[in-house]
């Protein structure tokens, strides 16, 4: 529960943005809950085999009592309680493949997002890119394991459609007009893409399970996207060389974007539609993850002892050589 605990903490910032509230939350709770009634039933079976000479009524009565305040979780069928939570895992710039390779570009996205003097037109260009590659991804694996895993057959339709709008969105805000620029430089980030791209291109293609974890790490770097291009847009920041859209002037040297030039605003709003299509499908992957019936405890738990085990064993032998015997 404490590892558990870890993983929620590390990842809280994106409970909101990925639709993990609300009943998801109530239904992960419900599982944990369930989880201990299980241990603290497992727990009380096992003690008298323990040496407690002093503490063995006091433990017994704190077992009993965690056995009954979380007992009505455990009634709840595991199917019921089931939670998009249990997909929810630590980024691990240390993991082979792809998911390495996403998870350590997506961090260094997100910092030169932040950082106005870091972003660049290259920067904006690949960002919108990447994230049109992943989601193009993303698709492949719904097409791919959509029916395997239990989605219905309208979630898969659903969510490869939103996906498809994403991918077409995020490559409308990458194709910027070769007359745009946004000065910089961002060696860095220009090695982690083509790492990043070199990965996917030899690698095995990624799972539904993987691509539900790798959305939900890049959906955030895809808001930010879409923030900084927007407010580079609105500040004016972006520079122009050449013909001037809409006008019949002519830009000698590079110079600012005027201010009644609209040409940067097809790009921010390409990435806000590319920000919400992906967000779509982000929900929707959770939403539909599969919850597979574990079915209900058992009517004759807790499960039989060892030494009972040894003893139903031995008699079994027992009995095959006294039917062998017979045989005889």
């Amino acid at each position: 529960m404490g590892a558990i605990g870890d993983v929620l903490a590390d990842t809280g910032i994106n409970y909101f943005s990925l639709g993990l509230v609300g009943t998801e939350a109530v239904r992960f709770e419900a599982s944990l809950l369930a989880s201990l009634h299980l241990t603290a039933r497992w727990s009380r079976s096992t003690l008298n085999e323990q040496t407690l000479a002093s503490t063995r009524h006091s433990l017994m009565t704190s077992l009993n009592d965690l056995v009954i305040l979380t007992e009505p979780w455990a009634m709840i069928p595991p199917a019921n309680r089931a939670s998009a939570f249990e997909h929810v895992r630590l980024p691990n710039p240390a993991a082979p493949g792809i998911e390495g390779a996403v998870v350590t570009w997506a961090d260094e996205a997100w910092q030169i997002l932040h950082d106005r003097h870091r972003a660049t037109g290259w920067t904006m260009q690949a960002t919108a890119g990447t994230l049109a590659l992943l989601t193009l991804l993303a698709g492949d694996a719904v097409v791919r394991e959509g029916r395997a895993t239990g989605m219905p057959r309208d979630a898969i339709d659903g969510l490869i459609d939103t996906l498809a709008q994403a991918v077409q969105a995020w490559r409308a805000a990458a194709t910027w007009p070769p007359n745009l620029r946004l000065g910089g430089s961002t060696e860095d980030f220009r090695r982690l893409t083509r790492d990043l791209r070199e990965t996917i291109d030899a690698g095995p293609k990624p799972d539904l399970a993987t691509m539900r974890h790798l959305l939900g790490l890049i959906q955030p770097v895809g808001l930010l996207h879409t923030t900084t291009m927007t407010k580079l847009v609105a500040g004016r920041e972006l520079w122009i060389h050449g013909h001037i859209p809409g006008t019949v002037d002519y830009a000698r040297k590079w110079q600012r974007v005027p201010a009644w030039i609209t040409v940067g605003e097809p790009l921010a709003r390409a990435a806000q539609s590319g920000h919400e299509a992906l967000n779509r499908a982000v929900k929707a992957l959770n939403a539909t993850a599969h919850r597979a019936d574990q079915g209900r405890l058992p009517l004759g738990w807790p499960p039989t002892r060892a030494a009972d085990v040894r003893a139903v064993q031995r008699r079994d032998a027992g009995a095959n050589l006294v039917r062998r015997g017979v045989e005889r």
